[in-house]
């Protein structure tokens, strides 16, 4: 079932995809592509490496506070195996966070503290980007010019978004552990002896995730400006891009195609296909640039994504794990015992 439902996924975003380059017409595209801007190109390819550069050091970061140190050589690899696993996957912001976790193993850190700092990681990118977004909202609802009925969303979705990080905030302040309660209940419903596993190890994820907020604030204000700095660079990455087809777009337009994207990344469609090339289609037909302007956004940052992507698997098959191997088996830590190389074998914990 689980097949046949990525397959009619996958089906789906290769139909957008084939409908995204209809709508737009190949003589539009064409003619962007070549008075393309090569110069804007490289800017745009050296800022995503810094990007990223700067998410493996932030992970780093996060590991050094939980007193583990690993090679950055080691880090960004690992990361970008994730990252690999994550595009492929249905969701395309999900699904890597296990390998990162997995390869820590072989570090001599436990899963249940590799999961932790991934938490972390995700966590404080989530907040801050969400944060941030709710503030250039409130700016673009006050001082640029929007039509009145999304003025109208951007005020009903501010409270919204601030209601849900507090509720975030009083959470993490009130130690609740939300992901051990339900495998309790479920164990309790179903009687599966996977799931009590299942509740011991994620207990020990939450221990180790509340420790770190509770014990290293100012380390969470350090990542919390790393995280600002990231999201200031995507709009000069944004930015780049389209500068690179001749487009100049204002920032409220660089906040909607960040926004698009983001939506994109977590419809249940493996690497957003078609996804993103549809949504950015309309935003940029909305504001009057064309449809190939949208389109071209989204396959230069297709690429790009692929490009890491493409290398994240080939890492994944350095280190002897196949990629397909990685994508079954996520979570593959159980009851004592490992895969590696296809094989399930036994280990001692530290």
């Amino acid at each position: 079932m689980k097949r046949i439902l990525i397959a009619a996924a996958v089906v789906i975003g290769a139909l957008l995809l084939a409908g995204a380059f209809g709508y737009t017409g190949p003589e539009d595209l064409l003619k962007v592509l070549r008075n393309a801007s090569p110069v804007y190109l490289l800017i745009f390819l050296l800022t995503s490496a810094l990007t990223f550069l700067i998410f493996a050091f932030r992970w780093q970061f996060i590991l050094r506070c939980q007193s583990e140190r690993i090679p950055f050589r080691k880090i960004f690899s690992y990361k970008l195996m994730g990252y690999a696993v994550s595009y492929f996957t249905p969701a395309a912001r999900i699904g890597g966070e296990p390998v990162r976790a997995y390869m820590l193993k072989r570090h001599g850190i436990r899963m249940s503290k590799g999961i932790s700092s991934v938490l972390v990681d995700k966590m404080m990118e989530f907040v801050v980007e969400f944060g941030a977004g709710i503030i250039f909202l409130l700016v673009a609802a006050l001082f640029f010019t929007i039509p009145n009925q999304l003025k109208t969303a951007i005020i009903i979705a501010i409270p919204l978004g601030l209601g849900l990080l507090a509720l975030s905030y009083y959470a993490i302040r009130r130690k609740w552990k939300p992901i051990s309660a339900f495998l309790r209940l479920a164990g309790k419903i179903f009687r599966i002896r996977w799931l009590h596993w299942a509740r011991e190890k994620a207990i020990r994820v939450e221990q180790n995730f509340l420790f770190f907020f509770a014990f290293r604030k100012r380390e969470t204000m350090k990542i919390a400006g790393i995280n600002l700095f990231v999201w200031g660079l995507r709009f000069f990455e944004y930015k780049v891009a389209l500068l690179s087809f001749g487009y100049d777009a204002s920032m409220p337009q660089l906040f909607a195609a960040m926004l698009v994207m983001a939506v994109a990344s977590i419809i249940p469609i493996p690497a957003s296909l078609g996804v993103a090339e549809a949504g950015q289609i309309s935003l940029f037909s909305a504001f009057g640039a064309g449809p190939q302007i949208g389109l071209i956004l989204a396959l230069l940052l297709r690429a790009r994504d692929v490009l890491i992507s493409l290398t994240g698997m080939y890492l994944l098959s350095h280190e002897g794990v196949g990629f397909f191997e990685a994508f079954r088996n996520r979570n593959s830590e159980k009851n004592g015992y490992q895969y590696h190389k296809g094989k399930m074998i036994h280990y001692y914990k530290r």
